[in-house]
């Protein structure tokens, strides 16, 4: 599925990223659009508000 919106969305992102930002942001009600055009910089700890690095 996310070789699918990587496809049509033109997304520059590997699939792996792409799957860290969706699994930090599934209670989030935003744009795909919007979620993947952050800047590639520590995206999934600005997603999650830590500036931490997580042991899980």
């Amino acid at each position: 599925m996310m070789a699918i919106v990587q496809k049509k969305m033109n997304i520059e992102r590997s699939i792996y990223e792409m799957l860290q930002i969706i699994s930090v942001s599934l209670t989030d009600t935003i744009n795909l659009k919007d979620l993947f055009a952050k800047p590639n910089y520590n995206i999934v700890n600005e997603l999650d508000g830590s500036t931490e690095p997580t042991l899980f």
